[in-house]
């Protein structure tokens, strides 16, 4: 039985159905923790690869993480989720999501990572590469992939 669950979010469906997968768990086993997790990495960068954001945009996009982190405490206080809490992890320009998700999850510590994927195999990988394949390589703890619909 997992006590600690890390999920890591975005505005995706498929983050949407790893966060309805944790809490099912939750209902099914009491004394389950959450721990909601955003990295936020959005960044725009210029041509000598030097991050560029004017001050509006890098608070645009703070108050749309935020959003997104306060819809999901409803979605949890709707589900009666009592024991969670939710966390907006701020990067810099090279920093790997992957790497902040395992060790925000060690970090706390978390039993599990449970986390959306698309699936996406050939090009599209290889051109957006993988968050979720980023954690399960180097994650201590298992890893719950939910794969969209």
């Amino acid at each position: 039985m997992y006590k600690n669950i890390l999920v890591a979010v975005d505005e995706s469906n498929t983050s949407t159905l790893a966060l309805n997968e944790a809490i099912t768990y939750c209902k099914e086993h009491a004394n389950t923790s959450l721990r909601i997790v955003h990295v936020g990495n959005e960044f725009f960068i210029n041509w000598d690869g030097a991050p560029v954001y004017p001050e509006e945009t890098e608070h645009s996009f703070k108050n749309a993480q935020l959003a997104l982190l306060q819809n999901i405490e409803l979605k949890l206080h709707e589900a009666q989720i009592a024991n969670y809490e939710t966390r907006l992890i701020e990067t810099k320009p090279g920093t790997r999501v992957a790497e902040k998700i395992v060790e925000e999850a060690s970090n706390w510590p978390a039993n599990l990572i449970v986390l959306g994927t698309h699936g996406r195999q050939g090009f599209h990988h290889f051109l957006l590469g993988s968050v979720a394949e980023g954690v399960i390589r180097i994650a201590p703890m298992p890893v719950l992939l939910v794969r969209g619909k």
